[in-house]
């Protein structure tokens, strides 16, 4: 099997340069690249593994909307049916998600949910995009669209996951193995959900006071890091490591990763998801 994963790297840290002396000898499968900003040679054992193809939809929600708890209930439901198939990120952005005294201003927005909310152009919640390809779509279409996407998906490569909890931050190891040709660049795109947040919601005017929220989508996101410049073969293996930025707000007992592959136009190819065990 061919490896454009990253067995052993001399690689500089960023905005620190390090001159090298000498190298090791390396196997002729493996490349030396230097490492971007939030890679790192360190690595945690792969734990989640997949072996068909996964969805990603991602629920544009708020506290202060009176239909987005129906469209978790939606969700609720498409989950028992697909499973592990089935990656959920709720977005909190919008008018309804900002926060008030109405709602002991608890602020789940990111600037990086507010970014996807003006990418696609939402003008009313609940709405979803799948795989950021389909979308936004009303609520009644969820389960219509996400069965057509699971009849019509194409299985080009598996991610296997690994995280650990350290001092330097949330360590992920990522390894994606191609099952058929790729000719174009892709990319891969990390971000932490967390969920059993309580708070207020609004369930068609009447305020539920201990809401307990799920899947949300958290602050530093690890976005569009380069997998492979120039596609990959079927049988090609690539592995990554990525250091995320310690956030000591989060639970992270309640608290997965999400690791996506992007092609060139930002559609998801495959998705893959893993607890973190604190």
């Amino acid at each position: 099997m061919k490896i454009q994963g990253l067995k052993k790297v001399l690689a500089a840290l960023f905005f620190a340069p390090v001159i090298f002396t000498a190298c090791e000898e390396f196997e002729a499968d493996e490349i030396l690249v230097p490492l971007t900003a939030r890679e790192t040679q360190d690595s945690t054992p792969i734990t989640q593994t997949q072996n068909e193809p996964a969805i990603l939809i991602e629920d544009f929600t708020g506290w202060n909307c009176p239909n987005c708890p129906d469209g978790t209930s939606i969700l609720n439901n498409l989950k028992e049916t697909y499973g592990e198939r089935l990656v959920v990120s709720a977005v909190h952005q919008g008018s309804f998600a900002k926060p008030k005294a109405e709602n002991n201003n608890l602020d789940l927005r990111t600037p990086y949910g507010d970014e996807l909310g003006s990418k696609f152009g939402l003008s009313s919640w609940p709405n979803a995009v799948i795989n950021r390809k389909i979308g936004p779509l009303q609520r009644g279409d969820w389960g219509t669209k996400i069965q057509e996407c699971f009849a019509n998906s194409e299985h080009l490569m598996n991610i296997s996951l690994g995280v650990e909890s350290t001092q330097q931050g949330l360590l992920v190891s990522l390894q994606v193995d191609a099952l058929k040709d790729i000719n174009e660049a892709l990319t891969v795109t990390l971000f932490i959900t967390e969920s059993d947040i309580k708070g207020v919601q609004n369930n068609q005017g009447v305020m539920i006071e201990d809401y307990s929220f799920q899947h949300v989508l958290r602050n530093n996101p690890i976005v569009d890091m380069p997998l492979a410049t120039t596609g990959l073969k079927g049988g090609d293996r690539v592995s990554k490591n990525y250091y995320f930025t310690s956030d000591k707000s989060l639970n992270l007992n309640n608290c997965a990763v999400v690791a996506f592959v992007s092609n060139s136009a930002g559609e998801v190819l495959q998705v893959n998801e893993i607890e973190v065990e604190n």
